[in-house]
């Protein structure tokens, strides 16, 4: 059937199509490196939206960023939050928000994040403003899935919560 198709059609069109087809085809495909470029920019975008949120005070729309569950340390070891609850009152402990001034890929699909401390419509950051911090986060699906602050002095974090 295809053979007679073709058969039919005029010598141009019977070279074109098949060119065509294969361009098509060429162009359907996902690379590498571009699904991991488009998850850089989804967490990019994720945590950014977060951090703008939370700095203004709405830590509801903030922990609707997060995944149920999540893990998350800030200087502590790793805590499961395993409830809406959790991610909300975690969330809602941050004395400082943040404007991210860095994000980069790290290891195991984690973000590597610099932030600079801003006061938190809300919340008392206590002169913490203008300090800087940073933390691994990892994003998976449109919603943070881990979020592990980094040591300051540049050590390896707490047992368990390995990101780099």
């Amino acid at each position: 059937m295809v053979w007679r198709v073709m058969h039919d059609m005029p010598l141009l069109r019977r070279l074109v199509l098949p060119v065509l087809l294969l361009a098509l085809l060429a162009g359907c495909g996902d690379t590498t490196a571009q699904r991991a470029e488009d998850r850089a920019s989804e967490a990019d975008r994720v945590i950014r939206t977060w951090s703008e949120r939370l700095r203004a005070g709405d830590v509801e729309g903030a922990a609707a960023l997060w995944a149920v569950p999540s893990r998350a340390a800030n200087g502590s070891p790793p805590l499961e939050l395993s409830t809406p609850e959790a991610v909300e009152a975690f969330n809602e402990a941050f004395p400082c928000g943040s404007v991210v001034t860095d994000t980069r890929p790290g290891d195991d699909g984690f973000t590597l994040t610099d932030f600079r401390l801003t006061a938190r419509e809300g919340a008392d950051c206590q002169g913490g403003e203008g300090g800087e911090a940073s933390a691994a986060i990892r994003v998976r699906d449109g919603l943070i899935t881990d979020w592990l602050r980094l040591p300051e002095d540049g050590t390896t974090p707490p047992p368990g919560s390995r990101v780099v």
